[in-house]
């Protein structure tokens, strides 16, 4: 789901990054060793927000408050964030 933070947006900073492409395999594997891959659906799911943090991503529907507990798809800093937690993994 796809939640609206174009507002709190307006307060992050700019995390520019890139993404790694198959072109930048020679700088990871080397000759004798394997490549291993990882099915990322959901991936934010993956990555959980600390308590305190999560009032910051919500909504209000029908008089009830829900508030994410893991990385919202729309928050300007999840790719980034999601990015380079998933690299610790991978290198």
């Amino acid at each position: 789901m796809c939640h609206d933070e174009r507002f709190l947006n307006l307060w992050i900073k700019d995390c520019p990054f890139s993404l790694d492409y198959v072109t930048d395999l020679p700088h990871y594997i080397f000759k004798g060793r394997f490549q291993a891959t990882f099915d990322e659906t959901s991936g934010y799911d993956h990555v959980r927000l600390h308590p305190f943090r999560s009032t910051f991503f919500g909504l209000q529907w029908a008089g009830w408050y829900f508030v994410y507990a893991t990385l919202p798809f729309g928050w300007k800093a999840s790719a980034y964030v999601y990015h380079n937690t998933g690299l610790a993994c991978s290198h």
